[in-house]
């Protein structure tokens, strides 16, 4: 399986320049910067955004709408109802199984832990995460000594897509889901025991003998 390497910046928070497309939550936060009074080049500093595109972005007779975002997390506002719901309840197990929410300096990084001897399953988390966050990189990174490899993505969004996520160790913490967490895992139960299965299960077939018979 090929081995895909998450670029240097891949977060999505390196410059631009004023011609590539912005998503709109970068909109929103330059216009919220400037009603603050701070000019283009310290919105600049703050951003990443080009002055270029501060100025055509704050034109009064600008074209360019910002798109409504979340305001816990500032990425666009969740549609919870159009997540895929396999992939989704698949994802959650994995989740509540191996994996961690990592709070960065400006995204969430999703993290899931795997044994390097299932490559099926390793291909199948990384998918998963590309379903849910189709803007986002899904990586593997295999470790240098050890059977063990990180898939990894990363996004403003997975803290509120994965609410579980907090300090401290998940078992430590009541985890309860979310409504609409809920109703996704009461359309797909069967991804969701996959998922749990995949990450801290097994499946293995029971022999006993009795009276000298064999049971399988």
């Amino acid at each position: 399986m090929a081995q895909n390497q998450l670029p240097f910046g891949a977060c999505g928070f390196d410059s631009h320049p004023p011609h590539v497309t912005r998503p709109g939550e970068d909109v929103a936060q330059v216009r919220r910067l400037a009603t603050y009074g701070l000019n283009n080049s310290e919105i600049a500093r703050l951003t990443g955004v080009s002055r270029a595109a501060i100025r055509d972005w704050l034109r009064p007779d600008s074209k360019r709408l910002a798109t409504p975002t979340c305001p816990a997390c500032g990425h666009d506002t969740h549609d919870f109802n159009q997540l895929p719901d396999r992939e989704y309840s698949y994802l959650l197990g994995m989740y509540l199984g191996d994996g961690t929410v990592v709070r960065m300096p400006r995204c969430f990084a999703l993290r899931v832990f795997m044994d390097s001897r299932y490559p099926n399953i390793i291909n199948e988390v990384a998918q998963a995460m590309r379903a849910v966050m189709p803007k986002s990189l899904a990586s593997v990174y295999p470790h240098s000594r050890y059977s063990v490899v990180t898939i990894a993505s990363y996004s403003k969004a997975w803290g509120c897509l994965l609410p579980q996520h907090g300090p401290g160790r998940k078992h430590e913490r009541k985890i309860e889901l979310a409504a609409w967490q809920q109703a996704i895992v009461e359309r797909e139960p069967e991804q969701f025991i996959r998922g749990l299965l995949h990450s801290d299960g097994c499946r293995v077939m029971n022999r006993v003998c009795v009276n000298g018979t064999d049971y399988a």
